[in-house]
This record gives C-alpha cells, sequence and structure tokens, in this order.
C-alpha cells in the first residue's frame, strides 16, 4: 500500500504515472489482502474440532474476550485492502498512457494505507495476547 501511495502521490503531483501501474498495484493489494485475512480467519475452524489444541483456545479468546479487537482487526484490514482500493479503481484507466489524479485519489491512497497500518498493529496486538501459553512441566497443580 505503501507503493501505491508514493506512485498516487507523484501522479497528484503530475509525473507521469501509466495507469497500468496503478491498477496492478491496487489490484496486487487487494489480491494480498483478502488471501492474508482468509488466513487469518482460519483460525476460526479450530473452533469445529471436539480436539482441544493451542489453536482452538486462541480461536475462543479471538471470539471471546478479545472479540472487539479481533472485529476491529477485520475491519481495518477489509476496509484498507479491499474497499478502499476499489473505491479508488474508480480513478484509473489501466489504458491511459498517464493518470493526473486529483486530491480525493490521494486522501482514499492514504486512507487505505493508515487502515493496513492500524491493521496491523491490532493484528500483532492480537498475536501475542491471544497467543495460548503452554503449561510449565512440573508446576504446582500439575
Amino acid at each position: 500500500s505503501l507503493t501505491l501511495l508514493v506512485f498516487v502521490g507523484a501522479a497528484t503531483a503530475g509525473e507521469p504515472v501509466p495507469g497500468y501501474i496503478l491498477a496492478g498495484l491496487y489490484g496486487a493489494l487487494i489480491a494480498v489482502a483478502v488471501f492474508k485475512l482468509l488466513h487469518e480467519a482460519s483460525i476460526f475452524s479450530h473452533l469445529r474440532t471436539n480436539q482441544v489444541s493451542e489453536l482452538k483456545r486462541t480461536a475462543k479468546l479471538m471470539r471471546g474476550e478479545l472479540a472487539r479487537l479481533t472485529f476491529f482487526r477485520f475491519l481495518l484490514g477489509v476496509a484498507g485492502g479491499v474497499a478502499l482500493p476499489l473505491l479508488f479503481s474508480v480513478f484509473v484507466d489501466p489504458r491511459a498512457p498517464r493518470i493526473d489524479i486529483g486530491g480525493a485519489a490521494l486522501l482514499i491512497a492514504s486512507l487505505s494505507t493508515v487502515c493496513l497500518v492500524l491493521g496491523e498493529f491490532a493484528e500483532r496486538s492480537l498475536f501475542f495476547m491471544a497467543a495460548a501459553s503452554p503449561k510449565m512441566p512440573g508446576a504446582i497443580g500439575s
């Protein structure tokens, strides 16, 4: 998303940026974001198993105590990685040899970047907060 933002900034400043470059960048951003979000959501498939595992405990935490943070992580990922890049596509003609973009497209690309960075911070927080810690061998009460 930072690469997309740089090219959008260049196009906004009047630099010649071909439409196919911007179209390829936002297309790749959408594809990577969808793949990443689906991969992260796959943790919830462990809720359907009868077997108790660390991944199931992590999924329970993300659905229970950490549900709000989990919701915002996925909301920011969808907004910054899918919805805003799709909105940005309105401003780009992939066949154009040079794109002249106004401030609205730069704002959309900037918001997308901010959403993705905040979503990654939320993901990092979830990673450390939801990781089920294994019990120490020989601990009291084991």
